[in-house]
């Protein structure tokens, strides 16, 4: 078995990463089959703690996993998860969303480029 640690090139640590200095957010992964989901790509929940559940669809594929824990993270940090489902995509949540993308591609970026120099 090969064993991987700390690996500067894997899209979901990267992107964990990101949101982390974006906006310092706790919150647990889960992963589902697609109808544990209710079909969704993924949701947000508060547990009776009030720790921020993220649940997503297993059978995404990589790209479409990574976008959807975006947007689950982008709703902890607008907190609109509370907010009725109409509104929940709102300039902020938007905002935030935007903000992790743009960070993820200049963080990949950065990465890509620092791997270059050193071949």
């Amino acid at each position: 078995m090969i064993k991987t640690i700390n690996n500067p090139m894997d899209p979901m640590d990267i992107l964990f990463k990101t949101i982390q200095k974006i906006n310092n957010i706790n919150a647990e992964l889960i992963f589902l089959s697609k109808e544990q989901c209710g079909g969704n790509q993924g949701f947000t929940q508060k547990d009776s703690d009030g720790n921020f559940l993220i649940w997503i669809n297993v059978e995404l594929n990589r790209q479409d996993m990574l976008e959807t824990i975006a947007h689950e993270a982008a709703h902890i940090m607008a907190k609109s998860h509370d907010k009725p489902e109409a509104e929940q995509h709102d300039a902020e949540w938007k905002f935030w969303f935007d903000n992790i993308h743009k960070a993820y591609l200049e963080e990949c970026i950065r990465i890509g480029q620092e791997m270059r120099w050193q071949v």
